[in-house]
Parts: C-alpha cells; sequence; structure tokens
C-alpha cells in the first residue's frame, strides 16, 4: 500500500496544528493552571521534569501526531468521502 495521493504536507501541518492546540490547551492561559492543581504539579515539579527529559516525551507526541495524521490521511483517501456530511451519515 504505497502513498498514492496522500498529500505530505498537510499531514505535516496536521501533526504541527495537533501540538499547537495541545500546547495553548495545557497552557496556564487556558487549563494549564487546573490541569496542574488537579494533578499536583507545580512550577518546582514542572522544571525538575524538564531537566528529567521532556523534551523526548514531546518528541515522541510529534510523531504520534504525524503517524496518527497519516493514517486518518489513508482512511480519508480510501473511504472516498470527501465532505463532512459524507463522513457522518
Amino acid at each position: 500500500m504505497g502513498q498514492g495521493n496522500i498529500n505530505l504536507l498537510a499531514v505535516l501541518v496536521s501533526a504541527i496544528v495537533m501540538q499547537l492546540i495541545g500546547m495553548f490547551w495545557y497552557s496556564k492561559s487556558a487549563f494549564g493552571k487546573s490541569w496542574m492543581q488537579l494533578m499536583g504539579f507545580n512550577d518546582k515539579k514542572i522544571s525538575k521534569a524538564k531537566k528529567k527529559g521532556m523534551g523526548k516525551l514531546y518528541i515522541i507526541s510529534f510523531i504520534s501526531s504525524l503517524v496518527l495524521a497519516y493514517i486518518l490521511a489513508l482512511f480519508i483517501k480510501t473511504s472516498g468521502v470527501r465532505t463532512g456530511g459524507g463522513g457522518a451519515p
């Protein structure tokens, strides 16, 4: 199964957008403060996690977003659906 007509630029942009939405979602200007409080995190624990290698988790998350976007593109291609209404009968 080849990539065929899958737009790889769209897959990349989708993965980047997923990461940006996640960054906003967990930012202090959105739900980050509530999330940190509920999870028992504070600024000290967050900075300790950053030193411990949190960057690796971001890379894994981005790769997962790429895979998810590619698989979704494959699914859309094989289903032949081109509109939101066609995908939700």
